[in-house]
């Protein structure tokens, strides 16, 4: 008489037994899908902050390509702390402050920006054609050489960009 309502008991526990394990899996379920998603969005986080790094420094590396470093000798009568125009070698005037402690005659280094590109409008001279050498006098009196487009020929025109940077080439150009 009692055998059957002690195995219909036994019964009743192992479904709770079942229902806990159950619900202990649905629960560690949830946990790792938690779990994913914070591992997920920690690498995004971690993503996102390299690619900033990697943005910042591409931006730092335009910048230093359109910086120059240029010495500068502090004149007669200024110091540390003053207002100067320093006039840059591509003739462009800067206007930078002293750095403090300075006095005249000593020198210092600072960034300033490198010239804008100029374009030039460059002719094919006599003899020669597209694919020649050509030596070209920039504005500042300095020679460079560039190669002339392919397809044109004598007494017709091509752009070119001019060099920023010092150049040294002959005093005359060469046809």
């Amino acid at each position: 008489m009692f055998e059957p309502l002690l195995q219909l008991a036994e019964k009743r526990l192992d479904e709770l037994e079942a229902a806990k394990r159950l619900k202990a899996a649905e629960r560690l379920k949830a946990e790792a899908k938690r779990t994913d998603a914070e591992r997920a969005e920690a690498e995004l986080k971690k993503e996102r902050k390299q690619a900033s790094l990697r943005l910042c420094k591409q931006r730092q590396t335009q910048r230093d390509a359109s910086m120059q470093m240029v010495q500068v000798q502090v004149p007669p009568g200024m110091q540390g702390g003053m207002q100067l125009k320093v006039q840059l070698p591509s003739g462009q005037l800067f206007d930078t402050q002293i750095p403090a402690g300075l006095s005249a005659g000593q020198t210092f280094q600072m960034h300033a920006p490198m010239p804008a590109a100029q374009m030039l409008q460059v002719q094919v001279p006599p003899g020669k054609q597209g694919g020649m050498q050509l030596e070209v006098q920039l504005p500042n009196g300095q020679f460079c050489h560039v190669m002339i487009p392919v397809g044109l020929k004598a007494g017709e025109y091509f752009s070119m960009r001019a060099p920023t940077q010092a150049v040294t080439g002959q005093k005359h150009p060469r046809y």
